[in-house]
């Protein structure tokens, strides 16, 4: 009963929101999309995973009609800005910041190839696993001291090629020569996340440049399988068909069943403070928790059998086990508020608009996990975007003075 009620709702406010919007990108329309689509696939399609319980529509409900209702309303406000519109960033900008970032990429590929590569061969699991082990201390990669600056601008790198792909209006060889470097640097920290922000990023260039729906569809389900195939390969596991469709449904429909279970469980996740999960990020920062106890919650790195083993609980996990059905609600409304504005700001400031598609890959996956909760990735891409605008920004600062 609650799968057909939570449905009707999804839909009445998806069709809303549209008439009212006109754009599949806007942030209600993405997450009610997102939604119903796992929705029905999981109602619909065969996959062994336990049932959802009314406990879980409830929560859903909780997180996605209060967004909705607040980004719609959000990015309907007037505001007063200045149209800031990329062709007018001077060339020789656009150059300077290509070579800085040809730099890092080289920098930090060569040194990891120096690094990784030393005894191991295979290149996305025996890489990875000596990665982790020489790199990784309590929960934290530890690269070398001269790797670690050329790697933070790395990283965010793909927030670049999408910003020069809107001022070239197109492929270009700095933007090949750029693409493929990233990839390189992908693959050798075998990291699903950079090809997610990447993948999902050019998609909604896509759509803003008026590539068709449909095309669109089938390159984010291509993406999808090929980070499916990436992550078994990765893992070492076989990549029959079979096993594909196993990986499929854990990855893409097992968080829900996840947290469902969590909210079955009616317990006390809280070790050191009201709030360590959902300000994870500042609790260790200030050393405020132990990083190797951290998140521990339910032993072996928290997973949970659905029956599949997953660790991974959807956007709603920190929320609730903080604060509860009321932190669904309370940090749901937050978060409609803050992608509103963002929405409404990039709809005449490119500036917004580069900050908005690096970040639409928290939004496409949510029903995963709270990609948002790492605030050091999502403050580096909202700088590195100002960065990158920063004469037309120091323009508008300085006609305001005047």
């Amino acid at each position: 009963m609650m799968f057909y009620v939570t449905l009707l709702v999804f839909i009445f406010l998806f069709i809303t929101n549209y008439c009212a919007t006109r754009s599949l990108l806007h942030p209600s329309a993405i997450t009610l999309l997102i939604w119903i689509s796992l929705l029905l696939v999981y109602e619909l399609f065969p996959h062994g995973l336990y049932p959802l319980s009314g406990m879980f529509y409830s929560a859903l409900l909780l997180w996605v009609v209060p967004f909705c209702v607040f980004s719609c309303i959000t990015s309907k406000l007037k505001i007063r800005n200045k149209c800031v519109l990329i062709k007018e960033i001077p060339s020789s900008y656009v150059k300077l910041n290509y070579y800085i970032l040809l730099i890092c990429l080289s920098v930090t590929i060569i040194g990891l190839f120096i690094t990784v590569f030393t005894g191991f061969g295979t290149l996305l699991y025996d890489a990875r696993q000596y990665m982790l082990q020489t790199f990784m201390h309590e929960g934290k990669m530890l690269l070398p001291s001269y790797l670690y600056m050329f790697e933070r601008l790395s990283m965010i790198g793909f927030v670049y090629l999408l910003y020069l792909y809107m001022y070239e209006g197109g492929l270009s060889r700095r933007f090949c020569i750029i693409f493929v470097m990233l990839l390189i640097y992908f693959l050798l920290f075998a990291s699903k996340t950079y090809f997610l922000q990447l993948g999902v990023g050019f998609l909604g260039l896509l759509y803003i440049r008026g590539f068709p729906v449909k095309r669109i569809l089938f390159i984010l389900i291509s993406i999808s399988l090929l980070i499916v195939l990436f992550e078994m390969t990765r893992n070492a596991q076989d990549a029959s068909s079979d096993n594909v469709f196993s990986f499929l449904i854990i990855y893409f429909l097992s968080p829900m069943p996840a947290f469902d279970l969590l909210l079955s469980m009616n317990t006390d996740f809280t070790y050191y403070f009201e709030g360590e999960y959902v300000f994870s990020y500042f609790a260790r920062l200030f050393s405020l928790v132990p990083n190797s106890d951290y998140l521990e919650y339910l032993g072996n790195s928290n997973y949970v059998y659905v029956p599949y083993p997953t660790n991974v609980f959807t956007v709603m996990e920190k929320y609730y086990l903080d604060y509860g059905m009321i932190g669904i609600l309370v940090f749901s409304s937050i978060h409609g508020i803050v992608w509103g504005i963002l929405y409404k700001y990039s709809k005449f400031n490119d500036c917004y608009k580069v900050i908005y598609i690096s970040l639409l890959y928290i939004l496409v996956f949510q029903f995963f996990a709270d990609f948002s909760s790492n605030i050091g990735l999502v403050v580096s891409v909202v700088l590195y975007g100002c960065f990158l605008f920063l004469p037309l920004l120091l323009k508008i600062k300085k006609n305001a003075l005047y």
